[in-house]
């Protein structure tokens, strides 16, 4: 009998002539499939699902055990071991009459309705599996396997032969959907052994889910339809124009409705609201509305942290929660890039970027940064020697002179010797001409360099003694911008990565270095890109979708974004009578330019958009930092009155309810926090590789840093 419900593939295989594997089920048990021998084709591929239609069964039954070859693991496994998951498919008819279910034609829609745990092996070679609990089987069921990531073992086919096989690039989980729309005739080199079912009744599997998880019948084509969306490793096989067909024609309605999505087949489904709340997102997205997109995905994160169906969105809708929570980062990310350059494709990530996996999530606690001093992984990236390993970080520091000359001293004499290119910049005409600190670091003194510009200059703002003073008034601006122009007309050649780091900021160059060889920026020929923390704190205060790098965690260019940032700074106008303002409707000058303004990081936000240098938001699979506007989590570097104040909102527990926490924290930070849910969230949910620390207005209080990260 044929698979009841398949469309394409399985009528392909009927149409061959074939027929279905059958076996005769006895009391004996039986083996069933593909001789067990050598073959010549070996599958590359990972996180995918394979579905052998020539073998499949026609009585109720058990699958026992499984016999297959396995060879050589993928290019880059130290060791000849890895693992497998076997399955059992079942055609699935998805009962939907709409115009897009003509994608169900074009594959097969298979379940997973049993999955074995991993079988996994030490050796390439015959090998055989018992199978504990058995997979139990109906009629039109059919034998499916897996692999996992790179690493797992692989079983050898032949192209041709009786197999017809469909795979579908996602390793589904138990109870998880997919449309299968590849297919090749291959055979492959495994089999299963059966025994007949003692109990018809026990046979057939049921999907036991959450009451919240619970859908009416009538969603059916709503699910074809996210299913289709979401399944595999991107949205619709990464095909923009099915993108294009599924999300633009999804009717979303009026989204400041409290109660959005309103679901006419069912308001209490849980899943569906959160799904359409998504593909509404999408279709904003597309529409090029980006703050109808933001609130949006800001809805179906609220959805995750306030409901408990994260357990069936995988199984049941093709969505993970780390997906709903990294497509929230993705798009703010795409909103700190230029907006021709954030449309060009849809901000669903292709893998997630937050772990899948909260069980392994690391422990809750403040640690200070790891260096390579004590990190072999560290050392193999930076070489033996600090001085000239891959990739070379150049460290740029612009101070206030006088004011801060201590500071840059105890940089000079700390941190700073562990770049490979370490310079300082100031603005005072009439200084020195030339000074050098301890050990021969030059100071670029900018006024001299560029006559048009502002000299340094601080006018204190009105929240005197506050940590964070909004209206204090400097020429930060111009001095950083003119520190990066500087740096791409005369360091290019001599560093591969470029940090701009405030003369109070304690920084780790060794992390530096591996935050860039492990997101694959040591190239030269390296995209032009920033890396730093994406701040996203002026939707939730002025209403503004405009995350910037924060500039007292760092800001680092691959060369590539130095040299386009750099040429657009040498062609920026000078336009002194701007300050740089808070208030919403100017604090966009319209164009890189240089204006007068404290905040360096804002303009640089607006520079690098203009030049098409895009960020990477520096965050890890946990939601954890790799920098911090504040200092180390040290009682006594935390002594000023305006880090005191700080402190007490860092120390204070995070509250219980979730909605009292959606409210203090930004969108950024609340996607992060759900990854895990840690205890110590605020300053101090940090990467043992963190780089960057700030606030230290006091110079003893830099070398004891120092001293902290490097003596313990």
């Amino acid at each position: 009998m044929p698979i009841a419900g398949s469309f394409g593939f399985a009528a392909a295989l009927l149409s061959r002539g074939l027929k279905l594997t059958t076996a005769d089920l006895g009391s004996a048990a039986v083996w069933q499939g593909h001789a067990i021998v050598v073959r010549d084709d070996i599958d590359n591929a990972a996180e995918i699902s394979f579905v052998d239609f020539s073998q499949c069964y026609e009585a109720l039954g058990e699958l026992i055990a499984v016999r297959l070859r396995t060879v050589a693991l993928l290019q880059g496994s130290a060791e000849p071991s890895g693992c497998i998951r076997v399955f059992v498919a079942r055609a699935r008819e998805l009962g939907c009459e709409q115009a897009l279910c003509g994608l169900a034609k074009e594959g097969s829609p298979l379940e997973v309705v049993a999955r074995s745990a991993e079988l996994c092996s030490s050796r390439p070679g015959l090998q055989r599996y018992g199978l504990e609990p058995p997979l139990k089987v109906r009629e039109g069921d059919c034998l499916g396997w897996q692999y996992g990531p790179e690493g797992s073992l692989r079983i050898p086919y032949t192209k041709g032969g009786l197999g017809l096989v469909t795979w579908l690039r996602s390793a589904l989980d138990e109870g998880g959907i997919g449309i299968f729309t590849s297919s090749q005739s291959r055979t492959y080199s495994i089999g299963a052994q059966v025994v007949s079912a003692r109990d018809a009744s026990s046979v057939d599997t049921v999907l036991q889910v959450p009451s919240s998880c619970a859908c009416s019948d009538e969603l059916k084509g709503f699910r074809l339809r996210t299913m289709a969306l979401f399944q595999g490793p991107d949205l619709a096989g990464g095909s923009e124009q099915m993108l294009a067909a599924i999300v633009d024609e999804e009717p979303c309605g009026i989204i400041n409705d409290p109660q959005w999505p309103r679901m006419s087949e069912s308001e209490e489904c849980l899943p569906a609201r959160l799904s359409k709340t998504i593909i509404c997102a999408l279709k904003a997205w597309r529409g090029k509305s980006t703050g109808v997109a933001s609130s949006l995905m800001d809805k179906a994160v609220g959805f995750l942290a306030t409901t408990d169906i994260g357990g069936c969105l995988h199984v049941l809708w093709s969505i993970s929660v780390a997906q709903v929570l990294s497509a929230s980062l993705e798009l703010v990310r795409r909103s700190a890039m230029r907006p021709d350059r954030a449309f060009q494709s849809h901000f669903w990530p292709a893998s997630p970027r937050l772990t899948s996996d909260p069980t392994q999530c690391p422990g809750q606690h403040p640690t200070t940064p790891s260096t390579s001093a004590t990190d072999n992984d560290a050392r193999r990236i930076a070489g033996n020697n600090s001085r000239g390993p891959s990739p070379r970080v150049a460290c740029l520091v612009a101070f206030r002179m006088p004011d801060e000359l201590s500071l840059v001293e105890a940089v000079a004499e700390t941190w700073g010797l562990q770049c490979d290119v370490l310079a300082f910049f100031m603005a005072r005409r009439g200084a020195i001409s030339k000074l050098e600190l301890r050990g021969g670091f030059r100071v670029v003194n900018l006024a001299d360099e560029y006559p048009e510009m502002q000299e340094d200059f601080l006018v204190a703002g009105e929240q005197v003694g506050e940590f964070r003073d909004s209206t204090r008034k400097s020429n930060a601006i111009e001095k950083s911008l003119h520190a990066i122009r500087w740096a791409a007309a005369r360091l290019a050649d001599a560093a591969d990565i470029f940090g701009l780091f405030d003369a109070d900021s304690y920084v780790v160059p060794e992390n530096v270095r591996w935050f860039a060889a492990q997101h694959g920026l040591a190239d030269p020929d390296s995209p032009p890109r920033y890396f730093a923390h994406l701040n996203d704190f002026t939707k939730r205060t002025l209403g503004l979708l405009m995350p910037f790098p924060e500039g007292g965690a760092g800001i680092c260019f691959t060369r590539t974004g130095l040299l386009q940032l750099g040429q657009l700074l040498e062609r920026a106008p000078y336009r002194h009578d701007v300050s740089q303002s808070w208030d919403p409707e100017h604090i966009d000058t319209g164009g890189c330019s240089y204006i007068t303004g404290h905040n360096d990081d804002v303009a640089i936000r607006f520079c690098a958009q203009d030049a098409e240098v895009d960020p990477i938001d520096a965050y890890d699979e946990f939601g954890r930092l790799f920098g911090s506007d504040t200092p180390l989590p040290c009682r006594e570097h935390w002594a000023t009155e305006g880090l005191q104040k700080e402190l007490g909102a860092v120390l204070a527990p995070l509250p219980g309810d979730v909605s009292e926490l959606r409210q203090e924290l930004t969108d950024a930070e609340f996607a992060r926090f759900l990854a895990c849910r840690p205890e110590t969230f605020r300053n101090h949910w940090l990467h043992p590789r963190a780089f960057a620390f700030h606030g230290y207005k006091d110079a003893s209080l830099l070398r004891h840093a120092h001293t902290v990260v490097r003596d313990g």
